[in-house]
């Protein structure tokens, strides 16, 4: 006959198990009482109840609540007020992007005409020369498109 001897961690495991049971059966206990205690703190939340010798407590626990709701009240007005400002820049941004891009938009089209009007001012000038053979002085830009602007 051999003499066998338990090993710690044999113990450890054994013992591990053991706790385990006794926690499930702790947890299956405690679990409807747990939840009856919380409805019950839920419901005192949302309605006042008061009696008699719960009175002083209840006044002071609603001035707490007051003070948290008031809290709670200037921080949400804050809130408001930074997201109205906020909103506000954002309009002003995008109106002021809109008027950029017409005076943008602008531009460019007072340029194509421009160089519209420029080149075919430039083509009738050559033409004029090649049929009346006679040299034609270098006019400005401007000068050109005032000439135009005359004609039409």
């Amino acid at each position: 006959m051999q003499r066998r001897c338990m090993k710690f961690f044999d113990l450890e495991a054994q013992l591990g198990g053991l706790f385990k049971i006794l926690a499930l059966i702790g947890f299956v206990i405690v679990y409807p009482f747990a939840k009856i205690s919380l409805n019950k703190e839920i419901v005192n939340s949302i309605f006042e109840f008061s009696l008699n010798r719960n009175a002083q407590k209840s006044v002071s626990v609603n001035q707490g609540n007051c003070l948290l709701e008031t809290n709670f009240i200037g921080f949400q007005e804050k809130l408001n007020e930074k997201k109205d400002k906020n909103c506000k820049q954002i309009y002003q941004v995008n109106q002021n992007f809109q008027k950029l891009k017409k005076n943008v938009n602008q531009s460019v089209e007072d340029q194509s005409l421009f160089d519209h009007v420029l080149d075919n001012t430039n083509n009738k000038n050559i033409q004029n020369c090649s049929l009346q053979n006679q040299k034609v002085q270098p006019k400005s830009q401007l000068q050109v498109a005032l000439i135009i602007m005359k004609k039409i």
